[in-house]
């Protein structure tokens, strides 16, 4: 790298591009990806809050979760089945259950990946996109990676004020994450099989009778 671009990266500088130069078609369709198999998760888990809310009646439930983020309606997934589970619960409406400990031992690790995988995803969804450039010594220029894009972020600190974070995504990291995303959704679907199976008399997400 010359001695220019180098005091030209060091002041700052940057190539100037946007989301629309992005013309990798692998990129954008994982970006679609990504949002539609997340929408899907997220999905499943307002579909499983509200039996959790009322299992009589799913509407209930359905209108209760209307409106909340998806964090705060997984914090009520997760609260509601450990209450559900809990002896004060079934010691006082149905016979105890005496399975919260292993319900608890697999929902712990569940309530995790999902919620790291909110995270990833925010990150995506929330970011500003433009593609990213790597120096060329040959051309002593900045060229286009191919299957890589580069996110930027602000956040404002009150000791530091305004910051900027930059992160290089590859393809691959991001048809990782619409993997992740996938899988998250299918160990939520194996957890509501496997509970209503353990407490087949009481079930946690009782079927819908229309």
């Amino acid at each position: 790298m010359t001695a220019a671009w180098a005091k030209l990266r060091e002041l700052g500088f940057e190539v100037k591009t946007y989301m629309a130069d992005i013309d990798d078609d692998g990129l954008l369709r994982t970006f679609g990806t990504v949002a539609l198999d997340f929408s899907e998760l997220e999905e499943l888990l307002v579909h499983y809050t509200a039996k959790v809310i009322d299992p009589t009646d799913h509407a209930i439930g359905l209108a209760t979760l209307a409106g909340l983020d998806f964090r705060k309606i997984l914090e009520i997934f997760d609260t509601l089945i450990r209450e559900r589970t809990s002896l004060r619960y079934t010691a006082v409406r149905n016979p105890p259950w005496k399975k919260t400990e292993q319900i608890e031992a697999r929902l712990k690790p569940l309530v995790s990946m999902i919620d790291k995988v909110r995270e990833r995803r925010n990150h995506i969804v929330h970011a500003y996109w433009r593609p990213s450039f790597a120096y060329d010594a040959a051309s002593d220029s900045f060229i286009q990676t191919p299957e890589a894009a580069e996110s930027i972020k602000h956040y404002r600190k009150t000791d530091r004020g305004h910051i900027t974070t930059r992160t290089r995504w590859t393809l691959a990291e991001l048809q990782t994450l619409s993997t992740d995303i996938r899988e998250a959704a299918h160990q939520l679907n194996d957890f509501v099989t496997w509970a209503n199976a353990l407490v087949a008399k009481h079930k946690l997400f009782p079927e819908e009778d229309y």
